[in-house]
């Protein structure tokens, strides 16, 4: 069984809580790959999602290879998170080198759910 949800962050009594709705399940049989299935449905939703809205494809460690990594280069609006644990933390760029004779540091700053912005763009790598 192949399935795809599609969650909303809901502000809700001052903290952000996720909405989630099943869009699709489809039972593998032999004539397609898992992995085609997940394409198939990722691009479908894509498409009625539109080009305007950014989009994380979360999954877990089998899928992030072939044409589900693919995707990613096909749809520039979605980028995808895979084997993601409860206590993975999500860091900034790291800071450029300074004038010091240390290390440079290999992370930026960390970053929380709260301030995570939902803009549509991609950050551009080295600024």
């Amino acid at each position: 069984m192949v399935s795809i949800l599609l969650s909303f962050p809901v502000l809700a009594d001052g903290s952000i809580c996720y909405l989630s709705v099943p869009l699709g399940y489809q039972l593998w049989d032999k004539k397609q790959t898992k992995l085609g299935i997940v394409a198939g449905m990722v691009r479908q939703t894509m498409d009625s999602i539109g080009p305007d809205r950014q989009v994380f494809l979360l999954c877990g460690s089998w899928y992030p290879k072939g044409c589900v990594a693919g995707l990613v280069d096909e749809c520039h609006t979605l980028d995808i998170i895979c084997n993601a644990r409860v206590d993975t933390a999500m860091y900034d760029l790291p800071p450029g080198r300074t004038e010091k004779r240390s290390r440079p540091k290999k992370y930026g700053e960390r970053r929380h759910q709260g301030t995570l912005s939902l803009n549509p763009q991609k950050p551009e790598i080295g600024k």
